[in-house]
C-alpha cells in the first residue's frame, strides 16, 4: 500500500489530506511542524511520497526538504502552497513537484498516482 507523509502546520489541511488518502486507499502519516520534524520523517522507512507546506514555522518547507533529503534522496517530495509564485523556487530547491492549495479534491487521487509513477506535477495556477 502506498504511504504518503503530509507535513503542514494547518490542522484543516492535514485533515483534508488524511481524508483524501483514506478515500483513495493510501496510508498516510500526518505531521504538524515542530523543531524535530526532520528526525521524525527520517525515522520513517517506508515512505513513498512526502507533501510539505512551504509556509511554516519554526522550519519552513525548504528547510524541511533539505533535512529530509539527507535520508530520503530518492522519494518524491512535493511542495504545497497557496503561493503560485513559489513554483520556480521550489523546483530550483529540489522539490519533485508543486501542488497548489487548496487541494483540488477531484484531481488529488490522480495526482498522487502520477507522482508515485514518477511523473512530475507542477501546478502554476488554475490548471
Amino acid at each position: 500500500m502506498t504511504h504518503a507523509v503530509f507535513i503542514d502546520d494547518d490542522s484543516t489541511s492535514l485533515m483534508i489530506f488524511d481524508n483524501l488518502c483514506q478515500e483513495i486507499g493510501i496510508r498516510s502519516t500526518i505531521l504538524d511542524n515542530s523543531k524535530n520534524i526532520i528526525d521524525i520523517v527520517n525515522s520513517i522507512t517506508d515512505v513513498d511520497v512526502v507533501f510539505i507546506d512551504l509556509e511554516m514555522a519554526p522550519l519552513n518547507g525548504y528547510d524541511i526538504l533539505a533535512g529530509i533529503r539527507v535520508t530520503h534522496q530518492d522519494i518524491p517530495i512535493i511542495a504545497c502552497s497557496v503561493y503560485y509564485d513559489e513554483v520556480e523556487r521550489a523546483q530550483a530547491q529540489g522539490f519533485n513537484g508543486f501542488i497548489r492549495k487548496p487541494i483540488d479534491l477531484d484531481k488529488f487521487g490522480d495526482q498522487i498516482q502520477q507522482i508515485i509513477a514518477g511523473e512530475h506535477i507542477w501546478q502554476t495556477g488554475g490548471e
